[in-house]
């Protein structure tokens, strides 16, 4: 009964602290450092905009699942900007320096984007973070985007539903082939909450795919029945064809 009601407590708490913290010291905008917001109508007017998805595929033979129903294989990625400054510099600052107003505001973006291209969920599901990463750093940039995006769009959001079996290298600086051999098989998703439910794959950049793709994986393998990315950024590769 104490946990319950220490659990109920926890996250109100949680937010009241930072938005004293953001009273106290006023956010500097996390693209230039002026203080003038979180993120300053400046760096939003050099924002590029990305249009379409990515759709991410595999030409190998699909599984089936247990109950007998193949296993899709595909997961569509819809990006709100294009990695490049000053985005990059604002993900960077979300990743090691956590700021409830600026995931509130990169949300609020996504739930713009979810909305406007008239996206389908039944849940909202965080890439997961390695143990070791998220001991370090002490939370997981992309939950901290999840959490305000469910509340904006009217969705639970699980993010027991989808986690790392294996630590992972980093995969800054790794070739495609290398990315997608890093991430294969690396995650496992819960089928009691995925299973027959259309899942929306939060990340903060989507760079190859290959992370993305080998989530997506693992929660078809769960039962999940649709699968769908959906990311702040997106990188110019100039070829995505190893997925």
């Amino acid at each position: 009964m104490t946990l319950k009601w220490r659990t109920s407590i926890e996250g109100p708490f949680k937010k009241l602290v930072h938005i004293g913290l953001d009273l106290l010291y006023p956010p500097c905008c996390a693209g230039c450092g002026l203080h003038d917001a979180v993120i300053c109508q400046r760096c939003m007017d050099r924002f590029l905009g990305v249009q379409g998805a990515l759709v991410l595929d595999s030409p190998s033979k699909s599984k089936k699942h247990k109950t007998g129903q193949e296993i899709q294989d595909s997961i569509s990625v819809w990006s709100d900007v294009w990695y490049q400054p000053p985005v990059n510099h604002i993900l960077v600052s979300l990743k090691y320096r956590p700021s409830q107003q600026l995931a509130e505001s990169l949300a609020q973006r996504l739930a713009d984007l979810y909305h406007r291209e008239s996206l389908k969920a039944d849940l909202v599901a965080a890439v997961p973070l390695g143990s070791g990463r998220l001991k370090q750093r002490g939370y997981n940039q992309v939950e901290l985007l999840a959490r305000p995006l469910a509340d904006l769009i009217e969705l639970p959001c699980q993010h027991a539903a989808i986690f790392r079996t294996r630590e992972t290298r980093s995969q800054v600086g790794l070739t495609l082939s290398e990315r997608k051999n890093n991430v294969q098989e690396a995650f496992q998703a819960d089928e009691v909450l995925v299973n027959g439910k259309r899942v929306l794959l939060v990340d903060d950049v989507c760079t190859t795919g290959a992370t993305l793709f080998s989530c997506a994986l693992a929660l078809y393998s769960a039962g999940a029945r649709e699968v769908t990315g959906l990311t702040v950024a997106r990188a110019k590769y100039q070829s995505l064809s190893i997925v």
